[in-house]
């Protein structure tokens, strides 16, 4: 009599092995998530080191011309319409190192709510036009001291946000950098 062996699987084998598959897959799954999660926090943080070092660079290159001296200063406080704050610098455009008619101004602004905007004005004041540098810039702070400008500003991924308003929470991550500008033309004596 011939006996045939019946290779098979039983049911209980096959939920078995169903369920290892399962976790094996919930574990790749979650690894999926988890590095995609991560790769999304530092793509968009390093497009706002991207963003602020931008403004802080173009803001470097422009008032490195700044021209002044102490009684007629190069760097002054400003309100101009629609900003929260603003900084305007005399530039000596026709480069002889002197204050004089030849030389024009510029200005930088920010405007914070619903914009938050680094705005930068070429021609201030005879020209209103004026060129959006940043649209995620959360905080713009600025002083000035004998001949160095110290320039602190904040971007935040999305400072409108209204389900999460705060900056430097994982979906909504924050940088922020300093600068302290040299102003080699203005003097202090």
């Amino acid at each position: 009599m011939n006996l045939r062996l019946n290779k098979s699987i039983t049911l209980l084998e096959l939920i078995i092995a169903m369920v290892i598959l399962g976790f094996v897959v919930a574990g790749l799954y979650s690894i999926e998530i988890f590095s995609r999660a991560q790769l999304t926090a530092v793509d968009r943080r390093s497009r706002l080191q991207a963003e602020a070092s931008y403004l802080l660079e173009h803001m470097v290159k422009n008032i490195n011309q700044a021209i002044g001296d102490v009684n007629n200063l190069a760097v002054n406080n400003d309100t101009i319409s629609g900003c929260d704050q603003a900084v305007r610098i005399w530039i000596d455009y026709n480069p002889n190192g002197q204050r004089d008619a030849g030389d024009r101004q510029i200005a930088y602004c920010y405007k914070g709510t619903p914009d938050f905007q680094a705005r930068y004005y070429p021609n201030y004041p005879s020209s209103p036009d004026y060129e959006v540098i940043s649209q995620r810039i959360s905080n713009f702070i600025w002083s000035a001291t004998d001949n160095f400008l110290f320039v602190n500003a904040t971007a935040c991924w999305n400072p409108a946000n209204p389900s999460d308003s705060r900056c430097g929470t994982p979906n909504n991550p924050a940088v922020t950098m300093q600068n302290r500008i040299d102003m080699p033309a203005v003097s202090t004596n």
